[in-house]
């Protein structure tokens, strides 16, 4: 039987939604489906084979929202309607195993520990601190040394500083599984505030914008490291010859770190994006879409790397590390001129490596060593 929450906001999607399709025209991702006629056909059970490849494969991005008129929460509608395909049987939760984050056991902690990073992260990991850097699951792994660099910077304007590596919850979100992300987000939660922390300094702006609207953020400020970095009067070190464009995370539509970033370029030649800000669409790592259609997500990235062109910037920069690592692969595969680079490769002067990142990641669960990882993961457990 469909859980009363995901029931009560189909149906009222049915009634809201007056089907004039603004989301349609203003997401270059979605079909001409209305949120109206997607919720009728999850309430009737019979889901075409078009309705379920749409709902598994939206990206959650938002940008539907910005588009409609009437206020319908139409990224909602598409989430639930999802947890009701699951709870069907028509859309396999199993293949987000790998992204469970609130397992003991999932591809975040298994990189982690095969490549030695929790012992790398050893010296900022404290019970007790006054702030907490949450540099997120994807910069955490692939940038380590930009982590260790952007804790030494936070470090000299902070005293007592340490680091939570745990996801914001985000993964939980996005399979829609409401409880489990409410319980892991509670736990979360529990654990900062029993180290004491009243900051957290976020560099990855799906946790800021999840931490900063979290029920239980009472008594903790959350601040963007790139507004710290802003108000500091840190500036991107580029050439004025160098055009600069910058993708924007979906999860940032407010701008309360893409603001920061470009204040950061107030000396360098910024070329815009035809969607950017509030309109921004997604780099294709969003909607957990590679775990069920990993294809898509590379020509999303492709669409978008088009915009990059038409501005013929020489470089894009992105402050979501997830955004860098899924437009640099669409980079690598299509030969694109401009460079993708995230935000702290600039101000630190380090350089990330996504393929050997990609390389690492596929060792993951190849050979002997992969089949003992996919066990780990079949056989995770919820997190204490």
């Amino acid at each position: 039987m469909m859980e009363g929450k995901t029931l009560n906001i189909l149906q009222t999607a049915v009634g809201k939604c007056c089907a004039a399709l603004h989301c349609a025209v203003a997401c270059p991702l979605r079909d001409s489906t209305s949120p109206a006629d997607v919720a009728k056909t999850i309430l009737s059970k019979d889901v075409p084979a078009e309705i379920l490849t749409s709902v598994s494969t939206c990206s959650l991005c938002g940008l539907c929202n910005q588009a409609c008129p009437h206020g319908v929460d139409v990224r909602n509608i598409m989430k639930h309607a999802r947890s009701s395909l699951i709870e069907q049987g028509l859309l396999d939760s199993e293949c987000y195993r790998h992204l469970w984050v609130d397992h003991d056991w999932n591809v975040f902690t298994l990189f982690r520990a095969q490549y030695g990073l929790d012992y790398a992260y050893r010296d900022l990991i404290k019970d007790r601190c006054a702030t907490l850097f949450m540099p997120g699951c994807v910069l955490a792994n692939i940038g380590p040394e930009l982590v260790h660099r952007a804790a030494e910077w936070i470090a000299s304007r902070f005293q007592d500083v340490g680091i939570v590596l745990e996801c914001c919850g985000a993964t939980l979100d996005e399979m829609a599984a409401e409880q489990r992300f409410a319980d892991y987000s509670k736990k979360l939660w529990t654990y900062i505030k029993e180290t004491g922390a009243t900051t957290i300094v976020t560099a990855c702006p799906t946790c800021h914008s999840r931490m900063t609207k979290a029920n239980d953020n009472a008594g903790v400020e959350v601040i963007s490291l790139f507004r710290l970095m802003a108000d500091a009067g840190v500036l991107i070190p580029t050439s004025k010859d160098r055009t600069i464009t910058v993708h924007d995370s979906c999860t940032d539509r407010e701008g309360a770190v893409g603001m920061a970033v470009r204040e950061m370029l107030r000396d360098t030649t910024l070329a815009e994006m035809r969607h950017r800000g509030r309109n921004t669409i997604c780099c294709g790592s969003g909607g957990l879409v590679s775990a069920v259609a990993p294809e898509v997500c590379e020509q999303r990235a492709k669409e978008r790397l088009k915009e990059v062109n038409e501005v013929e910037a020489e470089t894009c920069l992105t402050y979501c590390m997830s955004c860098a690592h899924r437009l640099s692969r669409a980079e690598n595969d299509s030969g694109n001129a401009a460079s993708i680079r995230h935000v702290l490769e600039f101000v630190f002067d380090l350089k990330v490596d996504h393929r050997e990142f990609e390389a690492k990641a596929r060792a993951l669960f190849e050979g002997e060593r992969g089949e003992e990882n996919i066990q780990l993961l079949n056989n995770s457990r919820l997190t204490a």
